[in-house]
C-alpha cells in the first residue's frame, strides 16, 4: 500500500536443488521499499528490508578499485570514491607528500523528517520499523557525496578512528550504532605528546591495552565509602584501577566481572527477562551491542554527576540541550550508584568461584582467550579440534586499542569475539619495510603449514616483512594456484 493506492509486490520462486533429496522451492517477495525480511506477505503484514546496496540504480561499487590502485595522492584517492557505494565506511589515507586525510565513503540516503529527528526535543526513532504506506518516512534521495564527512590535513596533525560516531550531530545521519569512544579518546591521550613519533611506537599502538573506560571506572568507585563484606573486597581492588587491562592482573579479570553485573543490575529490569537473554546473546557482535552503548551513556551520565570531565568531541548528546542532559545523568548516577554494591559483591562471587579465592593467583588471560569455532565443528564436533584454529590468550577488551571485545552473557569466561583481524605498518619513506600480520595465517588449507604460523607473532606483537616491490613479491612466491573457468 503506498499514499497513492496499492502497488504490486513482486514474487520470485527459486528452486534449490538438493543432493539426494527433493528440490526446495523458495519464494521471495519484494516491494517498493525493498525486499520481504519478516511476516507473510499475503497475509497483509510483513516488513520489508530498505538497504542502499540494493536500492535503485546498478551497484557500481566495484568500479573504483582500479582507480584507487592507481591514485598517487590522498585527493585522488578520495575522488574515485564517489561511485563507493557499500559498505558505509572510514576511509584514512597518506601519502608520500606528507598529506593525511579522512573520509566517509559510501553512498548516505537522505532520509526524510517523518522520523521524528525535526521534532524539537525527541531523538529519532530510526532504529525501528516504520510504516511503510503512508509516505511520512520516504528516504528523498542520496546525499550528495560532497556532504560525507571529510578532512584533509586537520589542525591537530592527525586522524585517528576506531568506529566511534565521527561528526557531532546527525547531519548526514550515518547510522545509529557506533562503538563507545574510549579507544578513540585513548588515541587522543597517545597523540597528546608534541613530538615525532617512531614508527615502531605507532605500531606498538596496535597493543595497547589501557582502557579509558577501566580508568574512570577506577576513579568512581575510589570515590564510594567503605562498603561491606563482597562488596568491598571488589571495592577495594578495583578503586584506583589504572585502567591496564594485562593479561597477567587481577583487576582486569574483577572488572570485566564486574561490568556484566552491573549492566544486568540496571538494564534487566528495565527490558525484562526474554529481551535481556536475547540482548546478551552471542549472535550480537559485543562491540556494537545496544548493552555497550547503554553503559558506556550511564558511565559518561556517572562521570557528569560526580564531576569528572567527559571530553564532548567523543561522547556525544545529539539533540539535547543542557536540562535534558543534566536531569538524565541524575536519574541513571543514581540507579547506577544504587546497583553498584550488589554489582561489585556478584563481581567478586564470580571472580571467586572461576579463579579461586586469592587475588594473587587471579589472571585476565586466564578466562579471557580467543576461541573461534569453524562453522563444521559445531555440527561435527569430533572433528573440532582438527578444525579450530589454536586458542590464545589476550589482554585488553572491547575499550582498547588492542581490540578484544566479548559478549554480555554472565558466566565464567570471556571468549574473544571481536579482534584485529589484520595487523598493517607502511613506512611511505621507505615501502619496502611494510610488515603486517594475520592471526589467522595467509592459507585456507586446514593442516598446512600456513594456516597458523602467524598466531603466535599476532599474540605477541610482532610483524613480518611484506614484500612490496614486484622483484621482491615474486622471489618469494612458494606456490601458484590457478583457477581456470568451467
Amino acid at each position: 500500500r503506498t499514499p497513492d493506492g496499492w502497488s504490486d509486490a513482486t514474487l520470485t520462486t527459486s528452486v534449490i536443488e538438493v543432493a539426494g533429496g527433493s528440490p526446495v522451492a523458495i519464494e521471495t517477495w519484494d516491494t517498493r521499499h525493498g525486499p520481504v525480511v519478516h511476516g507473510d506477505t499475503r497475509s497483509g503484514w510483513a516488513i520489508s528490508m530498505r538497504w542502499i546496496a540494493t536500492n535503485g540504480p546498478t551497484n557500481r561499487a566495484f568500479e573504483p578499485f582500479r582507480p584507487m590502485i592507481r591514485a598517487r595522492t590522498v585527493s585522488e584517492l578520495f575522488a574515485v570514491q564517489v561511485d563507493w557505494v557499500d559498505p558505509v565506511n572510514n576511509l584514512l589515507a597518506a601519502d608520500t607528500a606528507g598529506t593525511i586525510g579522512y573520509q566517509t565513503r559510501g553512498v548516505l540516503p537522505d532520509r526524510g523528517p517523518g522520523d521524528g529527528a525535526s521534532t524539537p526535543g525527541h531523538e529519532p526513532f530510526r532504529q525501528f520499523p516504520t510504516a511503510g504506506w503512508t509516505g511520512e518516512y520516504e528516504w528523498r534521495g542520496r546525499v550528495p557525496y560532497d556532504r560525507n564527512p571529510h578532512s584533509i590535513n586537520p589542525a591537530a596533525g592527525y586522524i585517528g578512528t576506531a568506529n566511534q560516531q565521527i561528526i557531532d550531530g546527525d547531519d548526514p545521519y550515518i547510522a545509529d550504532s557506533f562503538s563507545a569512544p574510549w579507544r578513540a579518546e585513548r588515541l587522543v591521550e597517545l597523540m597528546a605528546n608534541d613530538r615525532i613519533f617512531t614508527p615502531e611506537e605507532i605500531a606498538g599502538w596496535q597493543g595497547d591495552v589501557t582502557s579509558v573506560s577501566a580508568r574512570a571506572w577506577g576513579r568512581l568507585i575510589a570515590g564510594l565509602p567503605s562498603l561491606h563484606g563482597d562488596s568491598e573486597h571488589a571495592r577495594a581492588l578495583l578503586a584506583g584501577f589504572d585502567g591496564v587491562m594485562a593479561g597477567d592482573r587481577a583487576e582486569p579479570l574483577l572488572y570485566a566481572y564486574f561490568r556484566r553485573a552491573l549492566a544486568r543490575h540496571l538494564f534487566a529490569p528495565v527490558v525484562g527477562p526474554d529481551t535481556w537473554d536475547w540482548l546478551v546473546h552471542d549472535s550480537l557482535p559485543a562491540s556494537s551491542s545496544p548493552v555497550s552503548r547503554w553503559i558506556t551513556s550511564v558511565q559518561a551520565s556517572l562521570m557528569r554527576h560526580a564531576g569528572h570531565a567527559v571530553r564532548p568531541d567523543i561522547h556525544p548528546r545529539v539533540g539535547r540541550d543542557a536540562d535534558d542532559v543534566a536531569s538524565a545523568d541524575a536519574w541513571w548516577a543514581g540507579a547506577a550508584l544504587t546497583a553498584l554494591p550488589a554489582a561489585l559483591a556478584d563481581a567478586w562471587s564470580s571472580a571467586v568461584a572461576s579463579s579461586g579465592p586469592d587475588p594473587r593467583e587471579w589472571r585476565w588471560d586466564a578466562r579471557h582467550r580467543t576461541n573461534a569455532q569453524h562453522p563444521l565443528a559445531v555440527r561435527f564436533p569430533w572433528l573440532r579440534q582438527a578444525l579450530n584454529p589454536p586458542v590464545a590468550p589476550m589482554g585488553g577488551d572491547s575499550d582498547t586499542l588492542q581490540a578484544a571485545s566479548y559478549v554480555w552473557a554472565e558466566g565464567p569466561d570471556f571468549d574473544v569475539t571481536s579482534l584485529s583481524v589484520f595487523r598493517h605498518v607502511v613506512r611511505l619513506d621507505d615501502p619496502a619495510r611494510t610488515t603486517n600480520v594475520v592471526p589467522g595465517g595467509v592459507s585456507g588449507v586446514r593442516g598446512g603449514r600456513h594456516a597458523h604460523d602467524q598466531l603466535e607473532y599476532w599474540r605477541t606483537h610482532r610483524r613480518i616483512p611484506a614484500p612490496y616491490a614486484l622483484a621482491d613479491v615474486e622471489a618469494q612466491v612458494g606456490s601458484t594456484l590457478v583457477l581456470t573457468p568451467g
